[in-house]
């Protein structure tokens, strides 16, 4: 069910021979492929030129792009688009999910999360929804954040509330944008030691896809 390959090389050391056989090997599949040459703002012009005329002798589309920089984007976004093909809409028109107003909000603070901390916190960390209401055009947003060891709420909390601050105001400005409207973000850092084990958690934090 694959439509289109993007073959993504980091080219500024110049091609290795198994880069340059993975792109073959693609150029000469049956899914039409577009190779992406990345990095190219820290990588000589001769280099550059010399690894695009080598590759060109099996590989019909490549776009060399700076993803830093913003270089060829807007290019590689062309080709794709026009090596896809049509078809039938697969959802509605205005639908931007298949997943929950729930979810997607979850998903937002969890990101920020991971974002945030890094290596700090393990990835089982996961928010719980209290409330999605609108209050007047505001969206009045309480959820919990759990994780499951002692240690990690004070990371997660910070010094004087530091660390929670910063990430509900990143969390919340995301979530105006999906929402399309004021929200107002009320967070808490529970433990809970064994929130894997209950089924309801897991589903709205998308550790499964059972109903």
């Amino acid at each position: 069910d694959v439509d289109l390959v993007l073959f993504v090389i980091d080219a500024h050391e110049g091609l290795g021979e198994r880069d340059k056989a993975l792109a073959k090997k693609f150029a000469m599949g049956q899914v039409p492929c577009v190779t992406v040459l990345t990095k190219t703002d820290i990588m000589p012009e001769t280099l550059l030129i010399s690894e695009i005329k080598e590759l060109s002798e099996f590989c019909t589309d490549i776009v060399p792009v700076s993803a830093r920089k913003g270089k060829n984007v807007r290019e590689l976004l062309r080709v794709i688009e026009a090596r896809l093909p049509e078809g039938e809409p697969l959802f509605p028109e205005g639908i931007i999910s298949d997943r929950s107003e729930r979810f997607m909000i979850a998903e937002i603070m969890r990101e920020k999360i991971l974002l945030k901390f890094d290596r700090e916190v393990p990835h089982g960390v996961a928010v719980r929804i209290n409330v999605i209401e609108d209050n007047g055009g505001v969206a009045n947003v309480n959820l919990d954040i759990i994780c499951e060891k002692a240690n990690h709420k004070p990371i997660l909390i910070g010094k004087r509330g530091s660390a929670i601050k910063e990430v509900s105001q990143m969390a919340r400005e995301d979530m105006e944008k999906f929402l399309g409207k004021k929200v107002f973000l009320t967070t808490y850092v529970r433990v809970e030691e064994n929130w894997r084990a209950r089924p309801a958690l897991l589903k709205e934090n998308g550790y499964t896809d059972e109903e």
